[in-house]
């Protein structure tokens, strides 16, 4: 499954694809395209590394910028996956 975002990701938004990942089967893989973000909220990642934990599928994020992945480094999430390469 493919999630394109943008041109931002914010609160809203975060709820959104929380609700899009809570429907996803379990294992399934996800990629989740932010090449399209221009302009991304603390608070969104925030939520997204909370869903990135729940471990429910496998998801890779792409086109993070280098702010962001250092962000959803210290909420935890580990830089491979900020950098595009799914967890097992």
């Amino acid at each position: 499954m493919l999630i394109e975002l943008g041109p931002a990701f914010g609160v809203e938004e975060a709820r959104r694809l929380h609700e899009l990942l809570a429907k996803v089967v379990p294992g399934a893989f996800v990629e989740i395209d932010f090449y399209g973000v221009l302009e991304c909220q603390a608070t969104a990642l925030g939520q997204l590394a909370r869903d990135l934990a729940s471990g429910r599928a496998r998801i890779a994020l792409r086109g993070l910028r280098w702010p962001e992945q250092r962000l959803l480094g210290y909420l935890g999430v580990p830089l491979d996956v900020a950098e595009g390469h799914a967890r097992a």
